[in-house]
């Protein structure tokens, strides 16, 4: 590393605050852009990934502002891979991010916000407005410009702090963007929640609390909102007078939580709601899915805690209501889950009772970027629709008719019987007494056998030789008899 890139890094670190804490370390690294025009129209660009401090991480930079908020603006972000990251894992990170020329590095414009915690849920942090377009082209040095030959450097310089003892309320804090709204009142509210495992109420409803003139509670599914959400934990803030002073609802900001009963463990977990809105058709707002039911279990890797132990936790929320008017005061932006309203029906508050810590914190300070444009406009409010609803006219067809039935009824065809099957015929018993003897041969008339002779035990009869028939006769009218041989006598006489 060079001499001027030492003294830059000096430039960068006296525009740290909050720095008094022990540090894991800290890490400067710049992303040059050799063609400014091939990105600028570009949603996001996001630089290499590079490693730092046992973590991964990537530089995200918007051309034209992370939103249409902050449209006109270059906006730049911090960005780490939390693949790998479980509830346990909250990183504290101060930085201060910057461009410059291309060519000469004290051409620049750097800005910083206060300390900000990385974890499972919020992953990435940065500035909306680093710098506006128009100022791209301004002389800043020397009669130097920082986009020059269509080039130029973004770039961040960070540090990583160790966990300290009461980090949970200073970081808890940090995750509200009050952007350009008046902050009309603030408030943390915890609720300790025992005897977890016996809870058969859904929702298990907080005792209620006033954060300015609202009244809110918090909505406990043990079991989660609904059937999709049965596998996690879903924690709703409801409001119970919307309206009270505005018709047109209540801006609030605030950070939904769930943590171990010591807060100095590190064993949390929390989102945040960003901007919403509470009116007569928004009274409550949340996470179906905070965190899975056996996340609850799951011992931090640094402490050796987990979240509920001894069948007790505690929940709770830090709540920004803001009022009328609005401030020039942009602060970061969050990513997070997108929070989203319960299924439940609306039912009634339960008797008032004080919270755990009545005493809110006090605001943390936060730093304003230099020269900051002001939005000039509130955020846009669609109108209501004025046409009435398209009434649909009647169906002009007739209902349609049912042909016949194309084919014939079925004709059965006659029953095939099987063949009778007839039972052998029993011969009736024998009516005779007398056992059956066989009778001698000489019984029976013209038997060719003596009457001594066995009949079983006779052999059989054996016949002469075939002679032939006799000779034939004529017989004459006066009975005489001619042999058949004689006529030839008869003509020689």
């Amino acid at each position: 590393m060079t001499k001027e890139q030492n003294d830059f890094i000096g430039l960068l670190k006296n525009k740290l605050n909050d720095v008094d804490h022990p540090m894991v370390g800290d890490f400067f690294y710049e992303w040059k852009i050799e063609n400014w025009n091939l990105i600028s129209n570009k949603e996001c660009v996001s630089s290499p990934e590079f490693n730092a401090l046992g973590h991964k991480w990537k530089l995200e930079i918007y051309p034209n502002g992370v939103d249409t908020f902050y449209k006109g603006n270059i906006s730049t972000y911090l960005n780490r891979n939390n693949e790998k990251d479980d509830y346990s894992v909250h990183i504290a990170v101060n930085r201060v991010f910057f461009i410059r020329n291309y060519y000469d590095t004290y051409c620049y414009k750097a800005a910083t916000l206060p300390i900000e915690y990385l974890g499972k849920s919020v992953y990435t942090s940065g500035h909306p407005n680093l710098i506006s377009k128009s100022q791209l082209y301004s002389n800043i040095r020397n009669n130097k410009c920082i986009l020059e030959n269509n080039k130029c450097v973004f770039g961040v310089y960070f540090q990583v702090y160790k966990t300290e003892k009461g980090q949970f309320d200073r970081e808890i804090t940090t995750y509200i963007d009050d952007e350009d709204k008046v902050v009309k009142a603030k408030y943390l509210y915890e609720w300790e929640v025992s005897n977890w495992s016996k809870i058969r109420i859904n929702p298990k409803k907080s005792p209620e609390f006033t954060v300015g003139d609202l009244r809110l509670v918090l909505d406990l599914y043990k079991d989660g909102d609904g059937y999709d959400n049965r596998k996690y934990v879903s924690i709703f803030l409801k409001c119970l007078n919307p309206g009270i002073n505005n018709p047109a609802g209540t801006w609030v900001n605030a950070v939904i939580f769930i943590r171990n009963c010591d807060k100095d463990t590190n064993c949390c977990i929390y989102d945040v709601l960003e901007m919403r809105k509470f009116d007569k058709n928004n009274i409550d707002w949340g996470f179906s899915k905070l965190i899975k039911q056996k996340d609850l279990f799951k011992k931090n890797s640094n402490s050796k805690h987990c979240i509920l132990e001894n069948d007790k936790c505690v929940i709770g929320a830090y709540i920004h209501v803001y009022g009328q008017g609005k401030v020039n005061n942009v602060g970061a932006r969050i990513e997070g889950n997108q929070p989203s309203m319960s299924n439940a029906s609306y039912q009634e508050p339960p008797p008032s009772y004080s919270a755990i810590n009545p005493n809110p914190i006090p605001p943390v300070q936060q730093y304003q970027p230099s020269q900051s444009p002001t939005y000039p406009n509130p955020p846009y409010s669609n109108p209501s629709y004025p046409n009435p609803p398209y009434p649909n006219p009647p169906y002009p067809n007739p209902p349609y008719p049912n042909p016949p039935y194309p084919n014939p009824p079925y004709q059965n065809p006659p029953y095939q019987y099987p063949p009778y099957q007839y039972p052998p015929y029993q011969y009736p018993p024998y009516q005779n007494n007398q056992p059956y003897q066989n009778q001698p041969p000489s019984y029976y008339p013209n038997s060719p056998f003596p009457p001594t002779q066995d009949f079983n035990n006779t052999p059989a009869q054996q016949y002469p030789p075939y002679q032939g028939p006799p000779p034939m006769y004529n017989t004459f009218q006066n009975g005489s008899t001619l042999n058949a041989t004689a006529p030839e006598e008869s003509e020689n006489k």
